[in-house]
């Protein structure tokens, strides 16, 4: 691990050594470089969040449609004509609408960190 951390900062070193006496080409370089980190690092993180989100919302569909309850036959009887057939897809719908604002509200805030860089 040593290595390779090593010789990235000999390179970077003689990278802004270049820049000092003025080299254009090295500036670029650099910019090259550090742009390219970026995105990778943009990338891993909306690779994250997007797993989030499916982990999030294959959870609530599972934790809905693992939940029973017995209940008496006239109660259960009564309910079934209240609430639509498809009542647990749209309970998971909301659920997962609202944990999915609260995880845009933190990739926002993700992506002004990205943005920040620049």
């Amino acid at each position: 691990m040593a290595a390779p951390v090593a010789a990235i900062a000999g390179i970077w070193a003689a990278l802004v050594a270049a820049i000092a006496k003025g080299n254009v080409a090295a500036h670029f370089t650099i910019f090259y470089w550090k742009l390219g980190v970026r995105v990778v690092l943009f990338t891993i993180k909306v690779a994250a969040l997007l797993a989030i989100i499916s982990l999030l919302a294959n959870g609530v569909m599972d934790l809905f449609d693992t939940f029973t309850v017995v209940l008496p036959p006239m109660l259960g009887d009564g309910i079934e004509r209240i609430l639509p057939g498809n009542f647990v897809t749209c309970l998971s719908a909301i659920i997962a609408t609202k944990a999915l604002v609260f995880i845009f509200g933190i990739s926002s805030k993700l992506i002004s960190m990205f943005l920040a860089d620049f």
